[in-house]
């Protein structure tokens, strides 16, 4: 498909919502943060169209229609190919259609399950409560694009499902996009000829997505057919705190619009919602739920087995799979290191953020006591979760190999096990801080998993 055959250009304008946070990095470090948003000079997030371009073609290679489509509009061998069909715009989100926020986090020592020493890291995030348009330009060989744009409905279908984000996290369910219900778009000739005033229009038209309104309209997939080897499975977890327990993933720092009377030595941890308004919310966090209930329970479980299936490589030796990847060697391949990630790689299961309704939060005051002496040492306090209930998000990814029926089938033994009248122990997995005696989780119900068929592996 060489350069000089496409005589037909198609405009595509599509409109998302962000279902979560995005970490669109920059590659700086920020003045509070470890990294920085990627922003331009006026302070708009920037969405550089490599990102978009990425999103389209991972999630075009996912469907059985768009796969090949997926391989070719990548394709910069200017011998055979010549350049690439797929012309993607950037995005500019405008100061006032974004809030930002910090996203903690912590390295653990899965040797001795504990927070590593200095080892505290956080990234800005945008909440994004404005449209995300995304522009892009395919250039044909042919007028008839029937076949082009059910293969894109198909994509943006994949893209709604949350299994192909944007930015970084993916693991902790961020970058997650919702399409709109159609996209616009607009074929152009580009034929050569000279006086045809309506191909002199098409030429100047190719740049201009700003009267999108005005273009035709095609409906985005509501269920479309993922290519053999592509699927995923997505699990809804519905979980609460038990009566007269409590529960806090905690920050140091309030929310903006805290209005207790007392301010506690820590806070439950609170993100703003994705609208203007900005209201925090508390919330219980992807990144807390994937390795405190399932990363370090199905650890537990490996290494009853074959001790080959979960390594020791704790967060203090991070840098050795890197150094042997770096030197031509492989970096581990135990099934927990596959699965959850390591420094070679990012595992295959992703677990979102969740939203804590009809939350009741509580100043509980302790004091810490001479083990000696028995006499007071400090006082102190914090804010914890009395009651709430909470409804969590998470795929497994097959097309990333690492026998992951297996591990779908111990994530559903895990949930299954933290249901009311379930043979293990009650409270026996739990979250947050203080889980010596706090942090129990009950799972009231575990739905949505998608067929055999339906998600190809």
């Amino acid at each position: 498909m060489n350069v000089a055959t496409h005589h037909h250009a198609l405009l595509v304008r599509m409109e998302f919502t962000a279902q979560s946070p995005l970490m669109i990095r920059s590659g700086m470090e920020g003045s509070f943060t470890d990294s920085s948003l990627e922003r331009a000079p006026d302070g708009s997030l920037h969405i550089n169209g490599y990102v978009w371009a990425g999103l389209l073609r991972r999630a075009l290679s996912r469907c059985r229609k768009g796969a090949d489509y997926a391989a070719a509009w990548g394709d910069y061998d200017a011998v055979v190919n010549g350049v690439a069909p797929l012309w993607t715009t950037p995005t500019f989100i405008k100061p006032d259609g974004y809030l930002t926020d910090i996203n903690p986090g912590v390295r653990i020592d899965r040797e001795r399950e504990t927070a590593v020493d200095k080892a505290l890291y956080s990234d800005e995030i945008a909440l994004v409560h404005a449209s995300i348009p995304c522009c892009f330009t395919l250039f044909l060989d042919g007028g008839d694009t029937t076949a082009v744009r059910d293969a894109l409905a198909d994509a943006f279908w994949v893209i709604g499902e949350g299994i192909e984000t944007i930015g970084g996290g993916w693991s902790y369910g961020l970058g997650r996009l919702s399409p709109a219900a159609v996209f616009r778009y607009r074929e152009l000739s580009l034929e050569a000829s000279s006086g045809d005033a309506r191909q002199t229009k098409g030429a100047e038209m190719l740049w201009r997505f700003v009267d999108a309104d005005s273009w035709d309209e095609c409906t985005v997939a509501t269920r479309g057919e993922p290519a053999a080897g592509k699927g995923w499975s997505r699990i809804t977890v519905e979980a609460g705190i038990p009566l007269g327990q409590m529960l806090a993933i905690h920050s140091d720092l309030p929310p903006l619009d805290y209005a207790g009377d007392d301010l506690p030595d820590s806070f439950v941890f609170r993100r703003q919602s994705l609208t203007a308004s900005g209201e925090s919310e508390a919330i219980i966090t992807g990144k807390a739920f994937r390795q405190a209930i399932l990363s370090q329970e199905i650890e537990r479980r490996l290494r009853t087995g074959d001790p080959n299936d979960a390594c020791l490589d704790t967060t203090r030796k991070t840098r050795a799979p890197r150094q042997e990847r770096e030197q031509g060697r492989q970096p581990c391949h135990c099934r927990r290191c596959l699965w959850f990630g390591n420094a070679g790689g990012g595992g295959i299961i992703a677990v979102g953020d969740a939203v804590v309704r009809d939350a009741r939060t509580e100043i509980i005051f302790r004091q810490m006591l001479c083990e000696h002496s028995g006499q007071n040492v400090q006082l102190f306090n914090g804010e914890y979760l009395t009651r709430g209930s909470f409804i969590m998000e998470i795929i497994v990814d097959h097309a990333r190999g690492g026998q992951s029926a297996e591990l779908l089938e111990m994530a559903l033994n895990v949930l299954l096990e933290m249901m009311p009248g379930a043979d293990a122990p009650q409270g026996w997995s739990r979250l947050g801080a203080t889980t010596a005696c706090t942090g129990q989780v009950e799972v009231t119900g575990v739905y949505s998993i998608l067929p055999e068929a339906h998600h190809g592996c």
